[in-house]
């Protein structure tokens, strides 16, 4: 007996967390060799690029507690060819195959599309690597398309005396808050898109989180002024809170920091969703504002539209979506 998920006509993040997500964490009770949980594409005909790593950390999840993949199936047809070519193009089959998830048939049967753009892939880094191997990784897959395309966000680093790439840099930061605060290994996948003139980047991990991470860096460290800066010497009560702290902790750095993403991003009229274990926190290009005044938690719209909890899922699972 299989238990089956029905994937919807366009797999989006917002679909992914509220239908996707709450489905397997129920199934995962009954999730064994002889009762497989089976992802149905049947009916599927876009996945958005952002939902790729977290497809894979969720794979990796339920294989990890109970030692059984997840199983896929993408019919034989037309659309499934598509379908087939763009999970190939993002870097889905190879992470996937074998390795987090089974396939009802090949991965690579039937194939067809255009060419995607560019930039276009996903990436694993493990926990292991160093800051140096994880800038190699990203130098070799970015930055070819970042010299010719992305001049614009070329910013001044008064650290390094030197010009760096934005979008390499929010690269950069986030893997390595992965292997550092995390301590975990974290799917990485990015794309830009010329129809629509955006960059998504999407990562995710099965790391601590923010709260466990905060609280034990808090721990060993006695400089509080992030705390007071945010919560007037509070320590941060939850997942949400932690977020925020973890979003201010490098306020003051001109380069460096979660912080610094999120406000780059808004200024370029984009938008940053951040989960932690259980809650998700959307930072739109309307909450500069408060974000610059450090007033979040006094900005009742925010609060009341922008903060999502009881949304089970381990780890720390970033999103970025930024125009170009």
């Amino acid at each position: 007996m299989y238990n089956e998920i029905s994937v919807s006509k366009k797999l989006t993040s917002s679909n992914f967390y509220n239908y996707l997500l709450k489905n397997v964490m129920f199934m995962k009770r009954y999730h064994t060799s002889e009762n497989p949980i089976v992802l149905d594409f049947s009916e599927t005909q876009k996945i958005e690029p952002l939902v790729i790593p977290n497809l894979l950390c969720l794979g990796k999840l339920i294989m990890g507690e109970s030692g059984t993949k997840m199983v896929i199936r993408i019919p034989e047809t037309i659309e499934g060819g598509k379908l087939r070519f763009y999970m190939d193009q993002v870097g889905f089959a190879r992470l996937a195959d074998n390795k987090i998830f089974e396939y009802e048939s090949s991965p690579y049967n039937g194939m067809e599309g255009k060419p995607i753009d560019p930039l276009c892939g996903s990436l694993y880094f493990s926990e292991k690597l160093t800051r140096n191997e994880i800038i190699n990784a990203i130098n070799g897959f970015v930055t070819p398309f970042s010299e010719q395309y992305l001049q614009n966000y070329l910013e001044y680093s008064e650290d390094d005396d030197d010009y760096i790439n934005k979008v390499d840099h929010f690269l950069y930061e986030i893997v390595d808050n992965c292997r550092i605060h995390g301590e975990s290994g974290a799917f990485l996948t990015i794309h830009a898109r010329y129809s629509d003139r955006q960059i998504y980047i999407s990562i995710s991990d099965l790391g601590k989180g923010f709260f466990e991470s905060w609280n034990n860096r808090v721990k060993s460290d006695s400089d509080k002024k992030t705390e007071e800066l945010l919560l007037q010497g509070n320590s941060p009560t939850n997942e949400f809170e932690a977020i925020l702290c973890g979003v201010y902790k490098r306020i003051h750095s001109k380069v460096y920091g979660l912080y610094n993403i999120t406000r780059q991003t808004l200024e370029l009229n984009g938008k940053v969703r951040i989960h932690s274990n259980n809650t998700q926190v959307v930072f739109t290009p309307k909450i500069l504002s408060p974000l610059l005044s450090n007033s979040l938690l006094r900005h009742d719209d925010f609060l009341r539209w922008n903060k999502n909890e009881q949304l089970e899922f381990e780890g720390v699972h970033i999103e970025m979506e930024i125009p170009f």
